[in-house]
C-alpha cells in the first residue's frame, strides 16, 4: 500500500532525515508487517511485543526498525479488539510522537487511538509511560477504550483517579502505562516531595534508633516511581495555556474556620468603602489597590482581641474587596452544596478540591454567605514547564499547535510535526458578525439559533462563562425552544449531552467546550442539512482556542459550519483592544450590526495577546529555573 502526502503539509524532524518521505516509507513498512500479522494467534503477538523490550540496552530506542515493529503490532491489536486499525495519518502521528515530537492532528482525526503507538513503544521499556489528558472524564474514557489493546500485547495499564488513596495511586503508577489528568501527575510529584522532606526531617539518629529497635521508620512511600516518558494529549492546553500558573500543593483540612468573624467583619468593612476614594479598582484587568485614604476607615473599624491574624488587617479587607468587586460568580466560581468551587478558565470545569490562597477563598465564602473554611497552607510549588522537563522522553498531540512552535521548541525542546488530513475538510467558515454592544449581539445570536432550529440543522453554541450560557438559555426559554445545557453545573452529564449534540434539530449550549476534547457524532441525514453548526459567542484571547471550538464540527470529511460573533464590549477588547473597540464603534453606520469586517484586526490583536502570554509563561519558567539553581547551589 502506498501513501501520498499533501505537498502543502510541512514536517519538522530532527536533523536532515528526509522528513515526510522517510516517514511515508516507515508507514508503508508498518502496513506490510501488519498484514503479515493477521494470521498469527494472540499469544504470538504478545511474544513478539515482549521480544521488543530493549532491557538495559536502549541506546537506539526507538529506531525506525523498532518503531515499525511496534506500530505493526499495535495496529493489528487495535484491529482485533476494537475493530479500528490505525489509518496512515494516525501512524504518521504515532511515529512523530515516538521520536519526541508534538503531532498536530486536526480535531476528530483520532488522537485517542494514535496515542497507543508511542505508549506501547515506550511502555515496552517497563519504566512507566504517563498519558496525560486535560480532565478526568477524558482520562477514564481513553483508559477504558484503549486498555484492551495494551493488554493484548502484554502491557499493564492503570488509571490515576484524582483524590484516590496513595495505595491505589501507587498501583496505577506501577503499571507500564498510566492514564490521568496532567495536573494530577504534577501534584503527586509534589506530594512525594513532602514525603521525602518528612523522611529527611526524622534525622539520621531517629532512623538509626528505629533500625536498632527492629521497626520500620514511620514514613509513607512515594507513589511515583520516576519520570521516564510522558505523552500529553491536548498539548497546547496542558503545556501552554495552563502553564501560566504553577502547580501549588496546599494543606487544608476543609473544616469550618475557627474564626469566621474575621472574614465576615472584613466583608462588612469593605462594603462601606468607596471606589476612587478608598480604593482603585480595574475589574477588567483584575487589579485592585487600597489607597492611603482607606487607612483610618479600615483600622478604626474593628479590633480582634485574642485572635491572632495571619496577615495585616488591611490585607483581609483588600481580599474582601477583591472578592466583591473583581471575582464574578458563575464565571470565576460557582456556589454549590454550600461550597465555593473554582471554575477552570480554560475548560469551564469546576475544581472541587482546589482553593484560592492568602485568604481569598475565605473572602469569597464570606461574600456568598456560605460556610467559611480553614485557610490552606502552601506547601510546595512547581511550574508545569519544570515538571514536564523532568521526563526523559516527552511528546504531545493536539489539533492546534500552529502558532506555538516557538514555545514548544524553546521551553520544552519539542519540534512540531504537522499531520495531513485523512480526508479533505468540508468545514464552511461563515462570515464573522461584529456588533457595538453585547445586547445587540445576543439578539442576533438568538435569531440565528431560531432560524437554524426551524431548518432542523443541529447547532452548538460555545460560551466562555456559566453566566453567558445561562443568559442564552433564558433567551431560548422565552422563544419556547428546547436545548441541552453543559457547563460547570452539569459535568456529570457531559457524555450524554455530547452524544446527542449532533442529532437533527438539537440545540446545545456549552461553556468552554474547546477544552473538553469531546467527539460529537452527527446523526443520520444531518449531512444533507449542512452538518453541525458551531457558533462562538465571542473571541478568545488566543485564536487557537477559537480554532479548537470550530474543530467540533466537520470531522473526518463530514460537512459543518462555524461562525464567530463579537461585540466591542467583549472581554478580549476590554482587556487588550481598546483601540480596536473604538474603531468598531466608529464604523457603525446604521442598524445594530457593523458592516465592516474586522477579522484581520482581530487576528492581529490575538497574536499580540499570544505574545504577551508567552512572555508571562517564559518569566515563570525562568523564575522556576532560577529557584532550582539556588536550591542546588545551597545543597
Amino acid at each position: 500500500m502506498s501513501i501520498r502526502l499533501r505537498r502543502d503539509v510541512r514536517f519538522r524532524f530532527y536533523g536532515n532525515t528526509g522528513g515526510a518521505a522517510r516517514d511515508a516509507r516507515v508507514v508503508e513498512s508498518v502496513n506490510r508487517k501488519a498484514s503479515d500479522l493477521v494470521a498469527l494467534p494472540d499469544g504470538t503477538l504478545r511474544q513478539r511485543a515482549a521480544a521488543l523490550d530493549p532491557g538495559e540496552d536502549a541506546a537506539d530506542w526507538p529506531s525506525d526498525a523498532r518503531i515499525t515493529e511496534v506500530c505493526a503490532l499495535v495496529k493489528e491489536a487495535a484491529r482485533r479488539v476494537l475493530g479500528m486499525p490505525h489509518y496512515d495519518v494516525q501512524l504518521l502521528a504515532g511515529i512523530a510522537m515516538s521520536r519526541g515530537h508534538v503531532a498536530e492532528m486536526a480535531t476528530g482525526e483520532g488522537k485517542t487511538l494514535t496515542a497507543t503507538l508511542p505508549a506501547v513503544a515506550y511502555g515496552l521499556r517497563r519504566q512507566g509511560v504517563h498519558v496525560m489528558t486535560v480532565n478526568a472524564y477524558l482520562a477514564e474514557r481513553d483508559y477504558q477504550l484503549m486498555r484492551p489493546v495494551y493488554e493484548l500485547l502484554g502491557l499493564s495499564v492503570g488509571l490515576l483517579k484524582p483524590g484516590s488513596q496513595p495505595g491505589d495511586k501507587r498501583a496505577a503508577y506501577s503499571c507500564d502505562i498510566t492514564y490521568g489528568v496532567g495536573s494530577e501527575f504534577g501534584f503527586d510529584y509534589l506530594r512525594d516531595q513532602v514525603v521525602l522532606a518528612d523522611k529527611a526531617r526524622l534525622g539520621l539518629g531517629a532512623r538509626f534508633r528505629s533500625l536498632l529497635q527492629g521497626r520500620e521508620t514511620p514514613t509513607a512511600p512515594r507513589v511515583q516511581r520516576g519520570h521516564a516518558c510522558a505523552i500529553v494529549d491536548e498539548a497546547d492546553s496542558v503545556m501552554i495555556d495552563e502553564a501560566r500558573t504553577a502547580l501549588v500543593l496546599s494543606g487544608s483540612s476543609g473544616q469550618p474556620s475557627s474564626f469566621p468573624q474575621v472574614y465576615e467583619r472584613a466583608r462588612d468593612v469593605a462594603a462601606v468603602l468607596e471606589p476612587d476614594v478608598h480604593y482603585a479598582c480595574d475589574p477588567d484587568h483584575r487589579v485592585l489597590t487600597l489607597l492611603d485614604s482607606a487607612r483610618d476607615a479600615i483600622h478604626g473599624a474593628t479590633a480582634f482581641a485574642g485572635i491572632g491574624l495571619m496577615r495585616p488587617w488591611a490585607r483581609y479587607v483588600e481580599q474582601a474587596l477583591y472578592a466583591a468587586r473583581v471575582l464574578r460568580r458563575d464565571e470565576d466560581y460557582i456556589v454549590a452544596d454550600d461550597r465555593v468551587q473554582i471554575i477552570d478558565e480554560f475548560t469551564g470545569r469546576r475544581f472541587e478540591d482546589r482553593t484560592w490562597s492568602d485568604g481569598l477563598h475565605q473572602a469569597v465564602e464570606a461574600e456568598e454567605r456560605v460556610t467559611i473554611t480553614e485557610e490552606s497552607r502552601s506547601l510546595l510549588r512547581v511550574s508545569r514547564q519544570r515538571y514536564l522537563g523532568m521526563y526523559e522522553h516527552l511528546a504531545g498531540m493536539t489539533g492546534t499547535a500552529t502558532g506555538c512552535e516557538k514555545e514548544f521548541r524553546v521551553v520544552y525542546g519539542l519540534p512540531v510535526s504537522r499531520i495531513p488530513l485523512r480526508r479533505p475538510c468540508r468545514r464552511r467558515t461563515l462570515a464573522p458578525r461584529f456588533f457595538i454592544d453585547g445586547e445587540e449581539k445576543w439578539d442576533a445570536i438568538t435569531n440565528e439559533i431560531v432560524r437554524t432550529f426551524h431548518s432542523e440543522q443541529p447547532v452548538l453554541i460555545g460560551t466562555r462563562t456559566v453566566r453567558d450560557s445561562e443568559n442564552l438559555a433564558h433567551r431560548l426559554d422565552q422563544c419556547g425552544l428546547q436545548y441541552r445545557l453543559l457547563n460547570a453545573r452539569q459535568d456529570g452529564e457531559e457524555a450524554a449531552i455530547i452524544a446527542e449534540a449532533g442529532r437533527r434539530g438539537q440545540i446545545t449550549i456549552a461553556t468552554n467546550l474547546a477544552g473538553r476534547g469531546a467527539d460529537i457524532p452527527i446523526g443520520p441525514d444531518v449531512d444533507r442539512l449542512g452538518g453541525l453548526l458551531v457558533i462562538a459567542v465571542e473571541p478568545h484571547e488566543s485564536a487557537r482556542i477559537d480554532r479548537q471550538l470550530a474543530g467540533r464540527c466537520a470531522r473526518q470529511g463530514e460537512p459543518g459550519a462555524y461562525r464567530l460573533y463579537a461585540s466591542a464590549d467583549d472581554g478580549l477588547f476590554t482587556l487588550f483592544g481598546h483601540a480596536l473597540a473604538r474603531s468598531m464603534r466608529m464604523a457603525r453606520r446604521s442598524g445594530p450590526e457593523i458592516e465592516r469586517d474586522f477579522s484581520n484586526a482581530l487576528r492581529r490583536l490575538q497574536e499580540r495577546v499570544d505574545r504577551i502570554r508567552f512572555q508571562q509563561r517564559l518569566r515563570l519558567h525562568r523564575r522556576d529555573k532560577w529557584v532550582e539553581a539556588l536550591v542546588e547551589k545551597a545543597g
